[in-house]
């Protein structure tokens, strides 16, 4: 999370004129040196240090240790075994349904205590619509089907697969479940329930960001895929 201590893009204070200097003022550092892009918010602040854009001093994931997609690679070192499943479900999700997760290998490490993990067999109902509960589900393995009862009966209305999220819907609105989630086949998917959350927030609070602003991503696009809004739980 960006801590900003002012208005400033960067995070820090904004550099403000002076109209009643009368020496003349000393030659002053660009913006690119100590200021935004240097020793703040793309250097060593923010983006820097253990930060998902560790080693890319804010020049995108060329000299870092991510892959194309920004998601750091299931090899690297100190990667914990127990996510390498979800984190390849991640690497080879596409469309408007992959969360797109940035981390670095020590943030994978802090995520993957608040993370729970379980299997569903086909058939297996995941959500009820209209149901109260607000965890949000990452799916390593397995499809799902997205069912919304209508007037006329119970519609399918969208399949969850590998590398994408279930749930969002509720998470952030904290309302009712907007449809019904069954497992399509053998399922493995990781849930973070509303306090396991919280206490990431507490804790974490630039790897819940970072969490929440995947899961937003997918719900935007969601929500603009018109024929399929019934996806968003």
């Amino acid at each position: 999370m960006i801590k900003s201590d002012g208005p400033g893009p960067g995070g820090g204070k904004l550099p403000t004129n002076n109209d009643r200097i009368i020496a003349p003022r000393a030659a002053q550092p660009s913006s690119l040196g100590n200021s935004t892009f240097g020793n703040s918010t793309f250097g060593n602040s923010s983006f820097g240090g253990n930060s998902g854009f560790a080693n890319s001093g804010g020049g995108g994931f060329a000299n870092s240790g991510f892959g194309p997609s920004g998601i750091v690679p299931t090899n690297a070192p100190g990667m914990p075994q127990t996510v390498i499943g979800l984190l390849q479900a991640l690497h080879s999700a596409a469309g408007a349904d992959a969360v797109k997760l940035t981390l670095g290998v020590a943030q994978w490490q802090a995520l993957a205590g608040y993370l729970q993990t379980f299997t569903m067999e086909e058939g297996q109902a995941l959500i009820e619509q209209g149901s109260k509960d607000t965890t949000v589900y990452l799916v390593e393995a397995g499809s799902l089907n997205v069912f919304q009862s209508t007037d006329t009966g119970q519609a399918h209305v969208a399949i969850v697969t590998p590398g994408s999220c279930i749930g969002e819907g509720s998470f952030f609105s904290r309302m009712p479940r907007n449809a019904t989630v069954q497992a399509a086949t053998r399922c493995k998917l990781w849930s973070v329930t509303p306090m396991r959350y919280t206490e990431l927030s507490n804790r974490h609070p630039s790897i819940a960001l970072a969490l929440s602003m995947a899961l937003g991503s997918v719900l935007a696009r969601r929500l603009g895929n018109r024929p399929k809004r019934g996806a968003v739980t």
